[in-house]
This record gives structure tokens, sequence and C-alpha cells, in this order.
């Protein structure tokens, strides 16, 4: 948990904020678009951002 958290400390403010509002408030992308008054497709750039970010950082993690 201590990499999660440390990887997610990472991530720029916006992308992490996002992260977090899909993973851990439940929200939809539609849901995050609206209440941050973004595009759609913005909210989807930084989820591929943030997924991408901790894959590989909890990858290296492990070796």
């Amino acid at each position: 948990m201590a990499a999660f958290e440390a990887a997610l400390g990472e991530l720029p403010t916006k992308t992490a904020r996002i992260f977090t509002m899909n993973r851990f408030e439940k929200k939809s992308y539609r849901q995050i678009h609206r209440e941050l008054g973004i595009a759609l497709p913005t909210v989807d750039y930084h989820m591929m951002k943030a997924l991408a970010h901790l894959r590989l950082a909890l990858a290296r993690g492990r070796d």
C-alpha cells in the first residue's frame, strides 16, 4: 500500500484527483467531466496516464 500511495503522490495533482474520483469516490467519467468542467476525452487521458504510471511504478517495486 505504501508503494501505491507513493506512486499516486508522484502524479500531477489533476491526474491524481481524477484517478481518486473514479477509483475511490466511484464517480463515472461523465460525472468527473461535469464536476470538473473538463472534456470527457480529458478525463480518459488522465485516467490512462494515471493507470500507466501506477502500473510501471508498482512493477518496479516488485523487482
